[in-house]
């Protein structure tokens, strides 16, 4: 069974193909006209987006002779509400999700209730008893059912949803097994205008935040969250990024000013065979990392 997964940037829609032997068959990327971060309370505008980014994929999609019954769908953390907050985790998970819908709803108090909401227990021991830092994942309902109607109307179902920062966690573990193993790594995902970081060891999410930053200052939002992995505790020294064009620049401003660790690019097509042309690749495969993690997890 082939699986193929479509991935909403700001400004791009990213596709790759991959088949059950895990073999990729098709990449590519087609600039976007859907902004996920902007209002979809209108939804006079939204049959506009929908129709419009519906002939954009379908044409795409017919053009290169790629067809499919479904497909994962991949959003950007900028698209959703992110936070780590302290939960008890003596309570019922009833309580727990009530825990973070009042977390929720001091952001956004007259919404709180119209977003769908997730989360992970880090693995971390940062208070007493049972309590645990845990990561919030929040994303407003107007999307989801904004993405439902684009998929409908390309006659696409959503085999599965997921969040790029945490989809790449799949690939780094089907690849970087031994770094895992070794000492856990540090993955940054360079978005516009942000960057996440996560830690993670061979089965669980350790660490995760997130800085803003302006204009093209990625420099001192890399500096604030190097600065963080001292709060940490503990000694990674692994980092691999992934993301958008600027992900080689902070690849080697990491590695030129801080060489206590191991800085490397993502690269998906390390281990995977790749079908196409690997030479029009090569130079951006980081940027396809989450849509291969993703893939895998489809598969």
């Amino acid at each position: 069974m082939e699986t193929l997964v479509i991935e909403f940037t700001e400004k791009q829609i990213r596709f790759i193909k991959i088949s059950e032997k895990k073999e990729i068959l098709y990449t590519d990327e087609i600039n976007s006209i859907l902004d996920l971060n902007q209002d979809f309370s209108d939804h006079k505008i939204n049959k506009d987006i929908v129709s419009e980014t519906r002939d954009v994929i379908c044409n795409h999609l017919e053009e290169n002779n790629i067809s499919s019954k479904s497909a994962g769908v991949l959003l950007n953390t900028s698209h959703s509400f992110l936070n780590v907050v302290p939960i008890d985790y003596n309570e019922d998970k009833e309580s727990i999700r009530s825990q973070l819908l009042w977390e929720l709803s001091n952001y956004f108090p007259g919404s709180y209730k119209n977003h769908r909401i997730s989360y992970h227990k880090l693995n971390r021991n940062d208070h007493p008893g049972n309590v645990k830092d845990t990561l919030l994942i929040a994303v407003e309902n107007s999307k989801i059912d904004l993405i439902k109607n684009i998929f409908e109307a390309c006659n696409l179902k959503i085999h599965l949803t997921d969040i790029d920062q945490f989809a790449s966690e799949k690939f780094i573990r089907e690849v970087y097994i031994q770094k895992l193993k070794d000492n856990g790594i540090i993955l940054l995902g360079c978005k516009n205008s942000r960057i996440d970081m996560s830690i993670i060891d061979e089965k669980s999410l350790i660490y995760y935040d997130y800085v803003l930053f302006a204009g093209n200052e990625f420099q001192e939002g890399l500096r604030a969250l190097v600065d963080k992995l001292n709060v940490v505790g503990n000694a990674f020294d692994n980092i691999i990024l992934y993301g958008e064009d600027y992900t080689i620049d902070a690849c080697n401003y990491l590695a030129s000013n801080y060489k206590e660790y191991n800085v490397e690019l993502s690269d998906p097509f390390k281990k995977f065979n790749y079908k196409g042309d690997k030479k029009e690749i090569t130079n951006n495969a980081f940027m396809y990392t989450a849509l291969v993690g993703l893939a895998l997890k489809c598969v």
